[in-house]
């Protein structure tokens, strides 16, 4: 059966008919989708992988071949403007919201306390992880990306934040229109341990922390500079123990580091 007619000026138009014998694969329908341009579509019935088939004939983009549209009102279907339209990949003008669990009925899925905050993406998972992200580690790849938009037209916008799949955080100015031209990192360089600086070739630890105060928890005991039973130490480390701080002038292990004990002087 093949239903065919020009744009509609009136509708909406139900598409119906009846079938004899059995149903094989093969094309059910062909619908001709009309847009800036005509897009004939296939639904096929194939029971072998899906329940239904959408296949655009022309090749897909993100303006034309869309194999499933949808819209808001009718209003915005006369006026060519789409709510959501799957073909060249998933794009939609509207929210998308993932609720896990039993949270609905009938026709409705009750989202969690929380919706009603300005969103566009929203998830409740009922699994221990909520967002799983694969990325490959080649250089240049970025898990997550943040564009900041300085204007109104297309072309006004910078990369001031990404994640890396190795953990590796990035920042730059909102004038940074490449997806590698970061000058901040946050990473991290050993266990326990965070670096801030660059990440031109490899990152290092040549940032600047600009802060208020440092609170330093207690180290636990006093570092000693002893053999066989000293403290490692990394040169420019400073611990605190019982209001007293000490500084790290020759990185090495317990043992081969060197402590000093920083003198104070009580303020009035």
């Amino acid at each position: 059966m093949v239903w065919s007619k020009p744009a509609p000026s009136a509708g909406p138009y139900t598409l119906s008919g009846t079938f004899s014998g059995a149903v094989s694969n093969g094309q059910l329908w062909a619908i001709e989708l009309y847009g800036a341009a005509t897009v004939p579509v296939t639904i096929v019935y194939n029971s072998a992988t899906a329940g239904l088939d959408v296949v655009p004939s022309a090749s897909p983009s993100y303006s034309t071949g869309a194999g499933i549209r949808t819209f808001k009102s009718y209003a915005d279907y006369e006026a060519g403007r789409p709510n959501v339209l799957i073909g060249f990949g998933i794009l939609t003008q509207g929210f998308i919201g993932i609720v896990g669990g039993e949270n609905g009925f009938g026709q409705n899925i009750n989202f969690p306390s929380g919706w009603t905050d300005s969103g566009m993406l929203g998830i409740w998972p009922d699994t221990p992880q909520g967002i799983i992200i694969r990325q490959s580690v080649a250089s240049g790849n970025n898990a997550i990306l943040v564009l900041e938009q300085t204007g109104p037209l297309a072309a006004n916008y910078g990369y001031t934040f990404g994640i890396d799949a190795t953990g590796l955080l990035t920042w730059a100015a909102s004038t940074n229109t490449s997806v590698t031209g970061w000058d901040t990192s946050l990473w991290r360089s050993a266990a326990n341990t965070l670096s801030l600086g660059i990440t031109t070739g490899t990152p290092d630890a040549s940032g600047t922390l600009d802060l208020k105060k440092i609170v330093l928890t207690d180290f636990g005991s006093t570092p000693t500079s002893s053999s066989g039973g000293g403290t490692a130490g990394t040169v420019g480390e400073i611990v605190q123990h019982s209001g007293l701080l000490y500084f790290c002038s020759v990185t090495g292990v317990a043992g081969s580091a060197t402590w000093n004990v920083i003198t104070m002087t009580q303020l009035p």
